[in-house]
């Protein structure tokens, strides 16, 4: 059996880039496709979009399937051993394919750039409820922030775990948030001392001077312009 796997947010296109590839295949999406699952049906080659079971039930049945091609279109990560992964990356538009000023926003997540700028909807009733609880805790911690990072998260006491699921679903992108995500979203209340304190001492300054700029601490700010300014333009 080999197994395709499909993962990304709302909005990357999973579903017509699979179109594409398997216009052969037998498709059954949801409770069609948990259906024939849990009636063990038959075919050379089955898509499973978002299917309706738990992902354990899913293992146990790809590993007794006599499905010789199975492509699985997903929202949350799945991992099995020796299958293709296309995600985000894969999926993705082109910079060339969009304004330089909407690709620096969207980083080409199909779906937010051809809404843009009226994208904010879609992300709070579409993007945001696909995630996982601990993943829209962090998007919504690190909303105001900079990059992403496992110690800082440690340090503001949000669950760490969340990166591997929005870095797989594009959410995340080279560490840092899809700019059009972070500023859809209502930040929760973070400790922004403490964060602009732990970009400071971990190579980060660029986010450290945004943080005492939004905290008014125009001292502070100064200080590090004038210690490591050429750091920050470069950033």
């Amino acid at each position: 059996m080999r197994l395709t796997v499909v993962a990304a947010a709302p909005g990357y296109g999973k579903t017509e880039t699979v179109r594409r590839r398997s216009r052969q295949a037998r498709w059954c999406a949801g409770e069609a496709a948990a259906d024939f699952i849990r009636t063990r049906r038959w075919a050379p080659q089955v898509v499973l979009d978002e299917p309706s079971v738990p992902p354990d039930e899913l293992r146990e049945w790809l590993k007794r399937t006599p499905c010789e091609q199975v492509t699985l279109i997903t929202r949350t990560p799945f991992e099995w051993e020796n299958s293709e992964q296309i995600g985000p990356a894969e999926l993705a538009l082109a910079e060339s394919a969009v304004a330089p000023e909407v690709y620096r926003a969207t980083l080409g997540w199909p779906a937010l750039a051809r809404r843009w700028p009226d994208h904010e909807a879609y992300v709070l009733a579409t993007v945001l409820p696909a995630l996982s609880a601990k993943a829209r805790h962090l998007v919504t911690a690190f909303a105001r922030l900079g990059p992403v990072r496992r110690a800082l998260c440690v340090e503001l006491g949000v669950d760490p775990a969340a990166i591997v699921e929005l870095t797989r679903l594009g959410v995340l992108v080279d560490g840092a948030l899809v700019p059009a995500v972070a500023e859809s979203v209502e930040p929760v209340a973070v400790n922004y001392q403490r964060a602009a304190n732990w970009y400071a001492r971990n190579g980060h300054p660029a986010a450290a001077a945004h943080l005492h700029d939004r905290l008014g601490q125009h001292r502070s700010l100064a200080t590090l312009l004038d210690e490591r300014g050429s750091e920050i333009l470069q950033a």
